[in-house]
Parts: structure tokens; C-alpha cells; sequence
């Protein structure tokens, strides 16, 4: 009596996008979080444009200044300290030490009037430096977190949040349009080329099979096989992944439904890759976007190359 031996179970097909034979995971340099730097100071730069006022550079003696609007009776007249012809209702400024060279007829350097605007950049600018430089994953965000609400509680118990609120209005930080325009163009100018140009040379790419990494600039691939490859994604830095790696925009246009099934790959993190086999290796890829869509994309491309070898055995 012959016993009809049962076959193996078929692999479950892995859903794999058709036109995907690879996953690459780009590292990104810092500069990718200063985004912040060269938007908000084209930002500024357009509301000082629009606020259109004036800086006046004026000498040392400035207890001794002199603001006059002058009314005519005639289209023009001479001014008697400066000895210059103005139009009518032109603003003069001088100095009484040096009345001729002090005199300011017109300038060209646009500021705006509102000074809040050079404290909100400058504050901008330090949390950049701030969260970039220094990581805070998971309990220790908390903590800071924490110990930022506890600081808060304390100053409004002893009635001291006012006064620390009105010293910080009263800071009076202006910069031109100028300054602001050089700071976000260059900026932008050096977050282009890290983007664009050095970071791309930086990867670690998943392919059926093998695994591919570049971890220098101008260095050449080096292969593992992906077998026993594993890889890990670090705990998340709320404010450098979240806030500055632009996760919260995601979030944002799902909840408010214009895109639907699609994630839009914001978001960063960081991937440990650990290869296979006797000689284990570590390859760190720092800031990566989109690393929670992509992990699936790797985790599934691991997958395919398992069902291949079972499929193969």
C-alpha cells in the first residue's frame, strides 16, 4: 500500500513593486536640516521688502542728532545746515559735529520696522545649531521635554514668566534686506550642493542577492551578499527626524486628505546595516529620508531573495 507523500507548502508571493529591482538608501549630511535658515530668511527677506524702510548710518555723536521734516512754501527750498536743496517733506538727518558729512539725503538699505523679525531669525538659527548638534532619541527627548515644561511651570509660580516675556520683546534685532538675502542664498547655495552633489555618492543599496555600499566620497562600491543581513533603525530624534526631517508635513497632508495611499517619504532616521556571514560589519547611514517607507521596500526585497533561495532548494 503506497502512502502519497504531501507536498510542501508554496512560498507566499511577496508584494514586491514589478518595476522595483532595488532599494537605495542615500546618508545625508546635517545640512539637510537647515532648511530652515534659507527659507525663513527669504521669508523675512520678503516681509522686509514689503515693510520698505530705510537704514540711516550715522556718526558716533548720535546724542546729537537732529531729525527735522522740513515744510516748504515752495517746491524747493535750501536747507541752512547742509546747504543741500531737498524735495519737499524730505526727512533730514544730521550730525552737529559733522553737519555736511552727516546728512543723510537718501540710502538704499532697506529694513523693516518691525525688529521682532531679527529676533525670530536669529531663534531659528540657534534651535538649527541646537537640535543638529546635539541628538536627543527617545527617553532622553522626553526629559528634555520635561525638564523645558518644569523650568516653564516654575518661572510662572514665582510671577517671573512676565518679566523673562517682556525683557525678551524689548531685544531689538534688525537686519536688512541684504543680510538677509546673503544668509538664506548662500545658505540655500551650500544646502544644494551637500543635497544635490555630495550625498547621493553616499549609499548603501539592497538588490536581490548582495548588497552595495559606498560610505566615502570617491570611494568605490564594496559587495556583500544578503544573506544574514540585518539592519536597524535607530530610536528617533523628535525635533532633528520630526520636526526639522519635515515628518509632521506627511502627517499633516494625510490628515487632511489630499493625497490618499501615498506616502510622501518625509521624515528621516538612521539605518545600521549589519552584513552576514564570519566578518560582520556595521555600516551606519545617517539621516536617511523616507526611511519608514523604505524599510518596507528592504524588508520586502530581504524576502524576495529568501523565497528565491527556498524556491531554488
Amino acid at each position: 500500500m503506497s502512502s502519497e507523500t504531501p507536498s510542501a507548502p508554496s512560498p507566499v508571493p511577496v508584494k514586491l513593486r514589478k518595476d522595483r529591482t532595488s532599494v537605495k538608501v542615500h546618508q545625508h549630511t546635517m545640512l539637510l536640516y537647515y532648511w530652515p535658515v534659507w527659507f525663513f530668511g527669504l521669508v523675512f527677506a520678503v516681509l522686509t521688502l514689503l515693510d520698505n524702510h530705510r537704514l540711516a548710518i550715522l556718526p558716533s555723536d548720535g546724542q546729537k542728532l537732529v531729525a527735522t521734516e522740513l515744510t516748504f512754501k515752495e517746491n524747493r527750498e535750501t536747507d541752512a545746515v547742509t546747504n543741500k536743496k531737498y524735495e519737499q517733506g524730505t526727512d533730514i538727518l544730521y550730525s552737529e559735529k559733522h553737519p555736511a558729512d552727516g546728512s543723510v539725503e537718501n540710502t538704499s538699505r532697506i529694513i523693516a520696522n518691525n525688529a521682532y523679525f531679527g529676533v525670530i531669525y536669529f531663534t531659528i538659527l540657534l534651535l538649527v545649531i541646537f537640535f543638529t548638534n546635539v541628538p536627543l532619541r527617545g527617553l532622553t527627548a522626553t526629559l528634555f521635554l520635561a525638564a523645558i515644561i518644569i523650568v516653564f511651570l516654575l518661572l510662572y509660580s514665582f510671577g517671573q514668566l512676565r518679566n523673562l516675556a517682556e525683557k525678551f520683546l524689548m531685544l531689538d534685532v534688525r537686519i536688512n534686506l541684504a543680510g538677509y538675502m546673503m544668509m538664506a542664498i548662500c545658505m540655500f547655495v551650500l544646502w544644494g550642493i551637500a543635497f544635490w552633489l555630495v550625498d547621493h555618492r553616499i549609499y548603501v543599496e539592497f538588490l536581490p542577492g548582495q548588497i552595495k555600499v559606498v560610505t566615502e566620497v570617491g570611494e568605490g562600491e564594496t559587495t556583500f551578499d544578503s544573506a544574514g543581513v540585518e539592519f536597524l533603525i535607530q530610536p528617533t530624534d523628535p525635533f532633528r527626524n520630526h520636526l526639522l526631517g519635515l515628518a509632521w508635513l506627511g502627517w499633516a497632508i494625510k490628515a487632511v486628505g489630499l493625497v490618499r495611499n501615498k506616502d510622501w517619504g518625509l521624515g528621516t532616521g538612521d539605518l545600521i546595516v549589519t552584513t552576514g556571514g564570519s566578518d560582520r560589519k556595521q555600516i551606519h547611514i545617517a539621516n536617511v529620508i523616507g526611511l519608514t517607507e523604505k524599510r518596507q521596500a528592504i524588508t520586502e526585497m530581504l524576502k524576495k531573495q529568501r523565497v528565491l533561495q527556498e524556491s531554488s532548494s
